[in-house]
């Protein structure tokens, strides 16, 4: 119904004329204010009811990423954790190796200390200390190095090795030209070696004997052909070699630098004979034949005293 039919029913109610009017009016308009108040109230419900459904939403949402952020900080704690102790156990490992090295080490040197003072009866702190730093360098594993130029060292006392026979698993064979190993000692640089097989030669070798028994101390190679650079650098060069030498087997690695390489022993090295083999090489311009110039071997006569 619309207001007028309402206020109608009010005027009817309070009377005919003017008097119901006057009666039915205040009822309608008291009426009407009833119905707003009304509406108001249920208006209101509703949002109240709309807000206190997002709160829970926006609660239960911030509750979800709460939870998330918690478990990914936990599961984070727990890795850093891991990690760490993981850093901790090498560290304490490692700790563990040095230790029983030392230790070691130490019961060497005792034992050494108590065999002098058993074989002599006495014997000064200087003199225990000699004979310990001997008894260690003689136990000290033989190593090799490469030096590209000779070590600042006294040669007194140091021989040129005689090579009294050198054979090689192949040689090329080339008209008018020797390229036997024996060139390898003929101390002319423009003649070389040279392998034999298809390809660059890995696995070739060169074995030599030297005229008596010596504490070898160095090896030097001029490596590659050295007759001239178009020579030079248009055949292989070997890069790395195995040399086998009295107690001592060992790889070397040169450059291709055009000039002689020193091979250092970490101690003389008691040999008549050696061998070495090629593994690896610099590979040519223009040829796969690998070449090496020439090899010295330097050491002392047996017995006699070196630096």
């Amino acid at each position: 119904m619309n207001a007028l039919v309402y206020l109608l029913i009010f005027c009817v109610l309070g009377g005919t004329g003017t008097a119901g009017v006057l009666v039915g009016l205040p009822r309608w308009q008291e009426y009407r204010k009833k119905k707003e108040s009304s509406q108001n109230t249920s208006d209101n419900s509703g949002i109240s009811s709309d807000v206190q459904q997002l709160d829970n939403n926006s609660f239960g949402a911030s509750d979800s990423i709460s939870s998330e952020a918690e478990e990914y900080s936990n599961t984070r704690e727990a890795y850093d954790g891991i990690a760490e102790e993981a850093g901790y156990e090498e560290a304490r490992d490692k700790a563990a190796e040095y230790a029983e090295a030392a230790d070691e080490e130490a019961g060497n040197y005792a034992v050494n200390v108590e065999s002098l003072q058993m074989q002599s009866g006495t014997g000064t702190a200087a003199d225990e200390a000699s004979v310990s730093s001997e008894s260690s360098q003689a136990d000290a594993p033989l190593t090799a190095r490469v030096l590209s130029a000779p070590p600042n060292i006294s040669f007194e006392g140091l021989i040129d090795i005689p090579v009294i026979a050198v054979s090689a698993s192949s040689t090329i064979n080339q008209s008018d030209v020797d390229n036997s190993p024996n060139v390898l000692f003929d101390k002319i640089d423009s003649t070389s070696w040279q392998e034999g097989v298809p390809g660059y030669g890995i696995g070739e070798t060169v074995s030599f004997s030297l005229d008596n028994q010596y504490d070898v101390r160095f090896m030097t190679f001029k490596l590659g052909n050295w007759k001239n650079s178009n020579y030079y650098y248009g055949n292989g060069i070997p890069r790395t070699m195995t040399i086998i030498l009295g107690d001592f087997s060992g790889q070397a690695t040169f450059s291709n630098a055009w000039e002689e390489q020193w091979v250092e022993f970490s101690q003389p090295v008691l040999a008549n004979a050696a061998r070495i083999v090629i593994d690896d090489v610099y590979t040519g311009t223009t040829w796969d034949d690998t070449c090496i110039s020439e090899i010295h071997v330097y050491g002392y006569e047996t017995g006699n005293e070196y630096m």
